[in-house]
């Protein structure tokens, strides 16, 4: 399930990065605009996750975790100069 207004999303984590090996899982990260009703109700989410695997354990191969910023908080993020962020906006268009 992705948020429905999703701006972009990214691959992260060990595919971004190079590292990532046969036992490696997916990561995405992405950028929503928030629905307008909760703009105007002041409820802005700052973040959406979802992920198959649970925290009990290492995600297998197949399993997808995905992490979606709010389009003001990832500015937020990117103007402290944040990791995420600036790994975000650097990622290879072709990983995009």
């Amino acid at each position: 399930m992705r948020p429905k207004n999703l701006i972009c999303e990214t691959v992260f984590g060990s595919h971004l990065y190079g590292t990532a090996t046969e036992q490696s899982d997916r990561d995405y990260c992405g950028i929503f605009l928030p629905a307008a009703q909760d703009i105007l109700l002041g409820r802005i989410p700052r973040t959406f996750s979802e992920g198959s695997g649970d925290d009990t354990r290492k995600n297998a191969p197949d399993e997808v975790d995905r992490q979606c910023f709010g389009l003001h908080h990832f500015v937020r993020l990117a103007s402290q100069g944040q990791t995420v962020a600036i790994d975000m906006l650097f990622t290879p268009a072709e990983l995009t």
